[in-house]
């Protein structure tokens, strides 16, 4: 009897019984968020802090991503503080 050249396997799934692997989730809008985030503390917080906010919430609420929560709240973090520091600066601006 002469042996096969490659080894034979059983069908994994000849019905179709297992269910589909999930696929993996991405964390696009919220990696998009964290550097918006940080723009924000420097340059027009209510703008890319807005956006920041918006994108996160989106990942967060929507998608389901998993860095969602993280990015939220930094976003609304580095925005009241880009504000903060906006005022701040606005401040001795004038004082000066």
């Amino acid at each position: 009897m002469s042996q096969a050249p490659y080894p034979t396997y059983p069908a994994s799934d000849p019905q179709g019984a297992l269910p589909p692997t999930p696929a993996k989730r991405s964390s696009v809008l919220s990696i998009i968020s964290f550097p918006l985030s940080a723009i924000a503390l420097l340059f027009v917080p209510i703008l890319f802090g807005g956006v920041a906010i918006v994108l996160a919430s989106i990942g967060k609420f929507s998608r389901r991503e998993p860095l969602g929560t993280v990015a939220f709240v930094i976003a609304i973090v580095a925005t009241v503080i880009g504000i903060v520091l906006g005022a701040v600066v606005g401040m001795l601006s004038v004082v000066a």
